[in-house]
């Protein structure tokens, strides 16, 4: 399950080695933006709405407990991180998934992110999967994991957000109407696009939607009307 996550830690060094473990150990945590301070990081929470925060107790005079505070409400997972112990209680109370001492140990990281894919299993919000027919059989992958899909030739061509690709003898035209409630929507007779992954959608007189790897993919006119795209 991919996880949209945003770090609120002062050092900008701390950043680079938690982004760095996270891009070693954790391959499912997408790093959405990274703050500095609490302000920034309290902004950035009501923009994004994150799947996950790692939160740094100290942020110049105000603490990562401050910026809870200003939020209206806490709808994501928490974990702490800290080169301080003391604070194991209040912790609890923000009912923080993990506490984790600096350094890091890519170890305690791995479980901590663990506990927090625990916890939406237990919260009934486990990740969509679907199956995807290739030539010997079905591809089971993760709704999140698909970016978008291209018809070729009497097939269909699966992209991940990985990079990887599932080639499926299915027409483009069979496989979207069982994905489009999952939020998969065609928009052009040659392709269809995993909603979240579009960042930016160009509406000229040749109208094409940017994915968040930097494709672009035409949407057709009949999509124009914002009833596929949900403008």
């Amino acid at each position: 399950m991919r996880l949209r996550t945003i770090i609120v830690e002062d050092e900008e060094n701390g950043i680079k080695n938690l982004q760095a473990k996270l891009a070693r150990n954790c391959p499912e945590v997408e790093v959405i933006a990274t703050c500095l301070t609490a302000e920034e990081g309290s902004r950035a929470i009501r923009t994004h709405q994150p799947d996950l925060v790692f939160l740094d107790i100290h942020l110049g005079p105000l603490t990562g407990f401050d910026m809870l505070a200003t939020l209206p409400r806490v709808d994501f997972q928490l974990i702490i991180t800290t080169d301080h112990n003391e604070y194991g209680i209040q912790a609890i109370k923000a009912e923080a998934v993990d506490y984790l001492l600096k350094p890091i140990s890519p170890k305690e990281l791995v479980a901590a992110v663990q506990k927090v894919h625990a916890r939406a299993l237990q919260e009934g919000t486990p990740p969509t999967r679907v199956a995807i027919p290739v030539s010997d059989g079905y591809k089971l992958v993760g709704v999140d994991e698909i970016l978008y899909i291209r018809a070729s030739n009497q097939r269909c061509i699966f992209t991940l957000f990985s990079g990887k690709t599932i080639d499926s003898p299915r027409l483009l035209k069979e496989v979207c109407p069982k994905l489009e409630p999952l939020g998969i929507k065609r928009i052009h007779k040659s392709h269809a696009v995993n909603m979240d992954y579009v960042e930016r959608f160009a509406r000229n007189d040749k109208g094409y939607v940017v994915m968040s790897d930097g494709t672009q993919l035409r949407v057709s006119q009949d999509s124009w009307s914002g009833d596929v795209l949900g403008l």
